[in-house]
């Protein structure tokens, strides 16, 4: 923060990574003079949106697997079904030959 307040402009990437952790907000809080008490409310706030967005992302990803999951079974289900018919089928076929 000390160096943002002097004047440093970090990287694109380095942004990013301070932007995450609501570095960035607060020194855009910080230049705006916002009281050290706004300031602790709204970065309270963004933690809290970031905790839900995560809380959401991991949910979706975690649906994401249970569905390539259960679309695994099911080809593998399906597969084995088809190969028990090809080998009943075959297993007729050598009877009536």
């Amino acid at each position: 923060m000390k160096w943002l307040m002097q004047g440093a402009e970090p990287s694109d990437t380095v942004r990013s990574i301070l932007s995450r952790h609501g570095v960035m907000l607060e020194f855009d809080l910080r230049k705006r003079g916002l009281s050290d008490e706004d300031i602790a409310k709204e970065l309270e706030s963004y933690q809290s949106r970031l905790q839900q967005e995560n809380k959401k992302r991991e949910a979706e990803l975690a649906q994401k697997q249970r569905e390539e999951e259960k679309r695994k079974r099911d080809q593998e289900t399906k597969a084995k079904k088809e190969q028990e018919k090809a080998e009943a089928e075959a297993g007729r076929s050598a009877k009536t030959g």
